[in-house]
């Protein structure tokens, strides 16, 4: 809830305001003084409701002015309450939306191509290849998606996204004809729908391809899982390597101590002869 403190001509009132709407929001403000009583008044500006509209005759009571569940795929605003009052709800497709949906996919697919031609392809500029280049995991992915934009796809008088104005340029991308495809959605909308919604269309086909690959128990994830267990490996079996490194170095260490230690022996011994062999009589030169 919220907290404001409004000053009236009587003096200050504290309005304390639910952030959930309908009855379920509603807000219960109790308090006992000792000795029985309340320690304060309190009055509603605005009582807790919900919404409710009927829909053929059956009703739907909704704690939001917006309604996503009365009819399937249809959002309902209501803007102002007239009891009694009765509508006509009239449901059509909106072409200027389902045109910008096939266009986000276009961008979307193109957007993929990009991060594939970054990490899975050879740079000339640089001389330097991607890290994912050559891998077979990505070249069958994407030959798959391919596939599916590039084929034959619905049962309906378009099968083929040129038809609709959609066509491969030679980098692989895909660009969209704004005016070839609003024609084909104002000459055919329910073909252009059986083209990408249909149980042989296009976003059909690419949800089972993509599920192949980023599914629950897609390719990708168990990919991943084996590359981390291989990463776990390695950095278990390095940090084996780094103990047994720090073991030959200690033993290493102590060896070089004891090597120098009987180094500074053996000087010390050859100093005393040379001296000893010094002070023998005849050793020194007339």
């Amino acid at each position: 809830m919220t907290a404001t403190i409004v000053t009236e001509d009587a003096g200050a009132r504290l309005v304390l305001s639910s952030k959930e709407t309908g009855t379920a929001g509603a807000l219960t403000i109790s308090s006992l003084a000792s000795g029985g009583g309340s320690m304060f008044t309190t009055s509603n500006v605005q009582v807790a409701t919900d919404a409710q509209i009927k829909v053929d005759g059956f009703t739907r009571t909704s704690s939001s002015n917006t309604l996503t569940t009365a009819i399937d795929g249809v959002t309902i605003n209501l803007l102002k309450a007239e009891p009694g009052t009765t509508f006509t709800l009239g449901v059509a497709v909106d072409p200027s939306a389902s045109g910008t949906a096939v266009k986000n996919l276009v961008t979307a697919y193109n957007a993929a191509l990009a991060v594939v031609k970054k990490f899975a392809t050879f740079d000339p500029a640089t001389k330097q290849g991607g890290p994912l280049m050559g891998d077979i995991g990505v070249r069958s992915a994407m030959q798959q998606l391919r596939s599916v934009f590039s084929g034959a796809a619905g049962e309906g008088d378009f099968t083929m996204l040129s038809q609709i104005g959609i066509t491969t340029a030679t980098d692989g991308t895909l660009t969209v004809d704004a005016t070839k495809l609003g024609d084909a959605m104002s000459k055919n909308m329910d073909a252009v729908n059986a083209l990408f919604k249909g149980p042989e269309g296009i976003a059909t086909r690419l949800t089972e391809a993509l599920e192949t690959y980023i599914g629950t128990d897609g390719r990708i994830g168990a990919t991943t899982e084996q590359l981390q267990k291989r990463l776990e490996t390695y950095t278990d079996q390095s940090a084996a390597l780094d103990r047994r490194m720090a073991l030959v170095e200690a033993r290493y260490r102590k060896q070089f101590t004891a090597l120098d230690t009987l180094l500074g022996q053996l000087q010390t011994t050859s100093n005393y002869l040379t001296q000893q062999l010094a002070s023998l009589p005849g050793s020194g030169s007339n």
